[in-house]
């Protein structure tokens, strides 16, 4: 019911052109495996072209709304919801703005937070992470762990700990009466009340 056009010689080229629902022309083309891209719509709100990795600019691909990079992985940077991040010389330099704030200097050190949601760090990654996670819950989670030894989470009267993860693991909540231990992939045992907060 709608004007629709389709066409692949894969790896080496394919496109796509069709009017949406709300009556926009939405045409998209990739040659060769995606190195070189681009699109267009007839509101120009998904214009975008792309030489890969010297050059572009992207729009809805993969998880994100927008990107753009100049000389990958010199320079890139993202767009996802109502969050920016920026990166240099990518995955080692990046800042992140808007609803989660942030930065990282990988593998060294790298902090992330959404107020009212989450706190999150990294030191010598992926040695040492902490995070406090649910901060809207009068008892937010905290966790911590020290890969590959140790870890452990607390909630409110809600504990577990882990010993070389994920082989040895004991966990309690004395208010519902729960408890469990584990040596996986072998045996768990539990009983009591729930783990849930």
């Amino acid at each position: 019911d709608r004007d629709r056009s389709y066409a692949r010689l894969f790896p080496f080229w394919s496109y796509r052109s069709e009017i949406r629902p709300d009556g926009i022309r939405d045409t998209d083309w990739a040659a060769l495996m995606w190195l070189i891209a681009g699109g267009s719509s007839s509101d120009d709100l998904e214009n975008y072209f792309w030489i890969f990795p010297f050059y572009g600019t992207g729009k809805n691909f993969l998880t994100y709304d927008e990107f753009s990079f100049f000389m990958f992985p010199l320079y890139l940077e993202n767009h996802k919801r109502e969050r920016d991040s920026y990166h240099w010389l990518w995955p080692i330099f990046g800042r992140t703005e808007g609803s989660e704030k942030g930065w990282h200097f990988w593998p060294f050190r790298g902090v992330a937070e959404v107020e009212g949601q989450y706190r999150r760090s990294y030191t010598l990654w992926p040695f040492w992470h902490s995070a406090e996670d649910e901060l809207y819950k009068p008892h937010p989670r905290k966790s911590w762990m020290l890969f590959p030894l140790f870890g452990k989470v607390t909630q409110d009267d809600y504990e577990a700990t882990t010993v070389l993860p994920p082989f040895f693991g004991w966990a309690s909540r004395p208010s519902t009466g729960f408890s469990a231990w584990q040596f996986w992939p072998l045996i768990k045992f539990q009983s009591g009340g729930t783990a849930d907060p």
